[in-house]
């Protein structure tokens, strides 16, 4: 979230927010940091004081995304017990008066234990407002309550549907999860079907391991359609983006020829990275070489 802080930052630079002009600004940056924030699956870092002090400036004269930036922008140095009020205080505001990515750094806080709101259930309820109003984030978090029962009855298949609604509203965390629950319930078309879709969109957007996993289920035809040769290229994918097991699923298919020609040599440059990545199913199959 640097780019974002670093926007939060700039509105440092706004001068006075008490203006009508100002406020009209200040707001109209707001809204477009709480649209970046929203597709994010973190919270920002805490910015500049100077720009913590306009969010407050900019918040108090009625910039209510200001009032949603600030709060959520306070909430990793909640531990504080001023800057934990002070993010109840606006986060409140900004959620009463509809923006909902306020409301769902309100539960958020709920989770960590915090005082914001009252309780895990309220959380939950919070929650489930906010991604029934699109709030991607909210989705995703709602989905780890459900999974877990923090809060509210443990309830996996609610929790697919609300990690589906996280993926369409453009959370890549939500597809990958999505994607991997899917894979891990009993074969079939439909849910196969949902789970490569998921763990594709996920992959495209840059989720190492969801590219992995999505090779993985090519080379076991957990696909309708498998192809070996489109795992070698998500192997190799996923090896890019830092994922050893991908390295490793690729020395694989040189070692049994799968998708690719067999080559003892590739197998093992591609085997020893993803052994030295971290994969003991690489290390292992480097032994078998040696």
């Amino acid at each position: 979230m640097l780019i974002a802080t670093t926007i939060i930052n700039l509105l440092a630079t706004l001068g006075a927010t008490d203006a009508t002009s100002g406020v009209e600004i200040a707001e109209s940056r707001c809204h477009l940091l709480v649209e970046l924030f929203q597709a994010s699956s973190t919270f920002p870092n805490t910015p500049s004081s100077e720009s913590l002090n306009t969010l407050q400036r900019a918040c108090e004269a009625g910039a209510r995304h200001c009032c949603a930036v600030l709060g959520n922008a306070l909430l990793p140095s909640s531990e504080i017990p001023l800057a934990r009020s002070r993010a109840a205080v606006v986060l409140k505001r900004a959620c009463d008066s509809g923006v909902w990515y306020a409301c769902t750094g309100l539960a958020y806080a709920a989770t960590l234990g915090q005082d914001t709101v009252d309780s895990l259930p309220l959380a939950a309820e919070i929650l489930r407002l906010s991604c029934n109003n699109r709030d991607p984030k909210a989705c995703l978090m709602l989905a780890q309550l459900l999974e877990y029962g923090h809060g509210v009855a443990k309830d996996l298949g609610a929790a697919q549907d609300v990690l589906s609604e996280a993926c369409d509203l453009g959370q890549m965390v939500g597809c990958a999860a999505l994607g991997a629950y899917l894979l891990s319930l009993p074969p079939k078309s439909d849910a196969t079907r949902r789970a490569a879709n998921a763990l594709n969109k996920a992959c495209n957007a840059g989720v190492g391991r969801s590219c992995f996993q999505l090779g993985l289920a090519h080379m076991t035809e957990r696909v309708a359609r498998p192809n070996p040769k489109k795992a070698v290229r998500l192997f190799r994918k996923a090896c890019a983006l830092q994922i050893a097991e991908g390295c490793s699923g690729l020395g694989a298919a040189y070692l049994e020829g799968r998708g690719v020609s067999r080559s003892r040599s590739i197998a093992s440059k591609w085997l020893r990275i993803g052994c030295e990545g971290g994969d003991a199913i690489g290390c292992e199959a480097m032994a078998t070489l040696e």
